[in-house]
């Protein structure tokens, strides 16, 4: 009876959700058919926009990237936790199987044509909106930080691991760090994170801690101010006279559009204080597209 009860809960809250979501649901299903988005249209590229392959996330790992590709930028203490979240024992197991499931089906669809599943999936009739798989990699991001917090309990707790488990994080920890071209601060918070992680029997006090928030410090104090977008002057100010000329005639009651390349901002027009509408190019009517 709770099970047959919360499934009618469940059933009852979708068609709740679906029915609140009609109104923006529908007509965008609508204008689909006259958008660029349409099957008829859609051209083979925009299956292929950045395309991501296994060695972008190796890199990526140890420095954001920013030439136009999307894995996602997670440090040296972040693999290194999601590691333990997958060997854990009695911690969250509802939550570490899916986790690891969404983080090993959103790798492999993020790859795009490169794998054999994505091209089975074009065969659907949905295919249309299998654009630009190197979204999913915002998804591994997500994934990875759960099972980092699974693995976080998993350590601090007494039961969190067996011996051998314990011992299998360590040694694919320390391969993780041998084969990712981590900085040597960031080398040295891994390997701190590993040495005493890997020999507390018991929840750490705050003393057997002090080893890695030292190495979190210097994994902190590396210069990566350098790497981020608005440290870049070329970043902005390449476009930086087009919007100048456009906020110049706000009062012209005209409407501009800026085709830009995949490197550019979206927020650049809020920097510029330009009013902006993006449509990631998904609902473009047809012939709006053929035309610009």
């Amino acid at each position: 009876a709770p099970m047959l009860r919360t499934m009618l809960f469940l059933v009852a809250s979708e068609l709740l959700a679906l029915g609140l979501a009609a109104v923006e649901v529908l007509p965008t299903l609508a204008a689909v058919g006259e958008s660029i988005r349409s099957r008829a249209v859609m051209e083979p590229y925009f299956y292929e926009l950045m395309p991501i392959y296994p060695e972008h996330y190796v890199a990526s790992l140890a420095t954001p990237n920013l030439d136009a590709r999307a894995p996602v930028y997670a440090g040296v203490l972040i693999p290194i936790l999601a590691l333990a979240g997958v060997g854990a024992r009695n911690v969250a197991p509802r939550i570490r199987v899916p986790a690891l499931l969404l983080a090993v089906i959103a790798f492999v669809l993020s790859l795009g044509q490169a794998t054999p599943v994505f091209r089975l999936l074009l065969r659907l009739p949905i295919s249309n909106w299998l654009t630009g798989p190197y979204k999913w990699t915002y998804l591994v991001a997500l994934a990875l930080v759960i099972l980092g917090a699974v693995g976080t309990e998993g350590l601090l707790r007494a039961d969190g691991f067996t011996r051998r488990g314990r011992l299998a994080w360590v040694l694919f920890g320390a391969a993780l760090l041998a084969a990712v071209p981590f900085s040597s601060a960031a080398r040295v918070a891994g390997v701190a994170a590993l040495f005493v992680l890997s020999l507390v029997p018991r929840p750490p006090g705050i003393g057997i801690m002090l080893p890695v928030a030292i190495g979190v410090a210097a994994l902190a104090g590396t210069p990566a101010r350098t790497m981020h977008p608005r440290d870049n002057p070329e970043f902005f100010s390449q476009y930086r006279p087009a919007y100048q000329y456009i906020a110049a005639r706000k009062t012209d009651g005209r409407t501009f559009v800026m085709l830009q390349p995949l490197t550019f901002s979206m927020r650049q027009g809020e920097l510029e204080r330009v009013p902006t509408i993006n449509t990631y190019e998904t609902l473009f009517r047809i012939r709006q597209f053929r035309f610009q």
